[in-house]
């Protein structure tokens, strides 16, 4: 135990030292300011309004305009609370919350920090569908979000936690931290947020350079871009980049990794490592993500908690051949750029795509492939590749890893498969057979990394080797074998010795390398 404790102890003070290092290292790329772009902290390259955008850009902006990022946040008013404010009233486990409106403001009265009663005034909406939240004002500078919302389907107010009932000291409480705004959710929902907060008062000055997610949030602060633009005008802008047009952010010059990066800081489950933004700079600059990690994903790295997409692309073969966010979505609109089962088919289909030659060319929207009725739930791609699961209580969320379903991993290790999805009566033996009589008894029988980080969670000695295996494969995704690493900090060195003091929290910075090559034996082996 003595030697595991010093290799707890080493781990954690390299990782210490990697913070400071990142830290110093953004620190000098920056002059010494640790903010970002903002014109109120003097950097040259500052965010202006949107509007600005829109002169030129107007074909984006109109796609823009109304979409989830524009709504994302928005002052309270007639035209933008959704609720029923009319004296609604929700009962949820014993608590009373009911919303008014009086000379034009909107009030929720719910359970105070002091247990009572307490009537708050919303100043902000927070979404739009399916549901959405409302922001009240707290002393401090803060805005707190009650943990109520209302479904904009069904008309109806419904809370967050139906089965839950948390009192005024727990932190999911209605004024507890984690429903904080400034804290928690500010820096996904407005652009540019500077939180401003106070230690020694314990208060906040949070700003924003715009209320919701707008052109800079993904494309970083357009001052010099502006400028430039009205010296040169926008057509001159063809065939240069980004920075030469006075842009941080260059999406049509950089790979499909460097987009699937920009929507990862909001669209990932992650902790911020600095105060401030790094526009057009590497995700893992600004941000640590979280790993397979059990509680947040099943052994098979399928979602299980709330974790916001990325996680799971990453270990889609789709991200490991070049496909990227908008090569589905409508970069502006957001919306899908084909209904139904035609989005897939924009590659997979017997012609293929060009983009992606080692795509088998197939038809694949038949009942050969998919053996269920044309038209129906079984024969839509999305709900056996990318099944959805319902987080905050109505939000219907798909699975971006983009797996095929393995009913026999269900069986060894008890996750979900997108067959008892739906066959929710059935077994999930019965769904292997089913596969087994479609596709033969060899179909997707190979070993998953699910079953090595079964073992590992579980404790189980026979699990090192596998992860060893795991974090020396190239071909395998990048966070697989960084959690491989992280997992391998529940065990000494191979063979039970706890000699190894080496640290393995490199995960990240060395497995994002395809070209590394990596041995928790080598690593681990005795000095």
């Amino acid at each position: 135990m003595a030697g595991r404790r010093r290799w707890q102890i080493g781990v954690a003070g390299a990782a210490l030292l990697l913070l400071i290092g990142v830290g110093v290292a953004i620190w000098w790329t920056r002059g010494g300011s640790l903010w970002s772009g903002a014109a109120a902290d003097g950097v040259a390259n500052a965010y202006v309004s949107d509007g600005l955008c829109a002169e030129c850009h107007r074909t984006q902006a109109d796609l823009w305009r109304g979409s989830h990022h524009d709504r994302a946040m928005q002052v309270a008013d007639d035209k933008t609370v959704q609720g029923d404010f009319n004296n609604a009233r929700l009962v949820s486990r014993g608590l009373t919350t009911s919303f008014a409106r009086r000379d034009g403001k909107y009030f929720i009265t719910t359970e105070g920090a002091d247990g009572k009663q307490t009537e708050y005034e919303v100043k902000y909406t927070f979404g739009v569908s399916p549901l959405q939240q409302y922001l009240v004002a707290f002393p401090g500078g803060r805005l707190q979000v009650p943990t109520v919302a209302w479904d904009t389907g069904s008309k109806r107010w419904f809370a967050m936690y139906p089965n839950e009932r948390h009192m005024p000291d727990d932190p999911l409480h209605s004024t507890g931290r984690y429903q904080n705004w400034n804290l928690m959710c500010s820096e996904c929902h407005s652009t540019d947020v500077r939180r401003g907060y106070d230690a020694k008062t314990d208060t906040y000055d949070t700003r924003w350079a715009e209320i919701n997610v707008g052109c800079q949030a993904c494309h970083g602060p357009a001052g010099e871009h502006v400028a430039w633009a009205r010296k040169s005008g926008a057509k001159a802008a063809k065939g240069l980049g980004a920075k030469k047009v006075g842009l941080l952010v260059d999406f049509s010059a950089r790979d499909s990794r460097y987009e699937v990066e920009g929507c990862a800081p909001c669209h990932s489950r992650r902790q911020r490592l600095t105060d401030g933004e790094l526009p057009g700079q590497s995700f893992l600059d600004n941000y640590h993500p979280a790993l397979l990690r059990e509680g947040l994903y099943y052994p098979d790295g399928q979602q299980l908690d709330e974790v916001y997409v990325w996680g799971s692309f990453l270990q889609s073969k789709m991200y490991a051949k070049g496909v990227r966010c908008t090569d589905c979505h409508d970069a502006h609109s957001l919306h899908l750029k084909a209904e139904g089962n035609a989005l897939c088919m924009q590659c997979h289909q017997s012609a293929g795509n060009e983009r992606f030659p080692s795509l088998k060319k197939a038809d694949y929207d038949t009942s050969a492939h998919h053996h269920h009725p044309a038209g129906s739930a079984g024969a839509q791609c999305v709900n056996c590749h990318i099944p959805a699961k319902n987080y905050m209580v109505i939000d219907p969320r798909p699975d971006h890893s983009f797996r095929i379903p393995r009913p026999d991993l269900s069986v060894k290790l008890g996750t979900p498969n997108a067959c008892n999805g739906c066959h929710d009566k059935k077994k999930p033996q019965w769904a292997a057979d089913v596969v087994v009589r479609w596709y033969g008894a060899g179909r997707r029988q190979e070993t998953h990394y699910g079953e090595t980080f079964a073992d590992a969670r579980a404790g189980r000695t026979s699990a090192l080797s596998g992860l060893d295996r795991l974090a020396s494969d190239r071909s395998v995704p990048a966070i697989v074998r960084a959690t491989s690493l992280e997992l391998a900090r529940a065990y000494g060195a191979p063979g039970g010795s706890p000699s190894c003091e080496r640290p393995l929290h490199m995960a990240w910075r060395h497995c994002r390398t395809r070209s590394a090559s990596f041995s928790l034996r080598r690593c681990c082996a005795t000095r």
